[in-house]
C-alpha cells in the first residue's frame, strides 16, 4: 500500500498512468490497481511478490509469470458460468496463501 501512495506522489496532478507490458489484464487503467490489489488480499503478499520494485513492466521474476497463467485459469473457468459472472477468484484456492491447500486442514 505504501508504495501505491509513494507511486501516485511521484504521478503528476492530471497525468494519466500508462502501463506497459500487460499481457493477460485487458481493462481501463483505472480498474488495473484495484484488480491488483486483490492479489495482495487473495494471496497475502505485496507487488513486489511478482513485479520488481523498480521496473514493474520487467518479466524478472518467475512468480509473475505463473501470476499471468494462473489469471488465465481464473478468466477461462469464469467465462464457463452463465452471464460471464465471476465465481472464482485467487481467493477460491489460496486462502491467503502463496501456495494452495491441496486438502482441508487436519481437525
Amino acid at each position: 500500500m505504501r508504495l501505491l501512495l509513494a507511486l501516485m506522489l511521484v504521478i503528476p496532478l492530471g497525468a494519466q498512468p500508462k502501463y506497459s507490458n500487460l499481457q493477460i489484464l485487458k481493462m481501463p487503467e483505472d480498474d488495473l490497481i484495484p484488480y491488483m490489489l486483490t492479489f495482495n488480499e487473495g494471496l497475502g503478499v505485496r507487488c513486489a511478490y511478482c513485479h520488481d520494485p523498480h521496473s514493474f513492466a520487467a518479466d524478472d521474476y518467475k512468480t509473475k509469470e505463473t501470476a499471468r497463467r494462473m489469471i488465465t485459469m481464473v478468466q477461462e473457468l469464469n467465462a464457463k458460468f452463465p452471464a460471464g459472472k465471476t465465481r472464482i477468484t485467487c481467493y477460491t484456492c489460496h486462502r491467503v496463501e502463496t501456495t494452495p491447500l491441496m486438502a482441508p486442514p487436519a481437525n
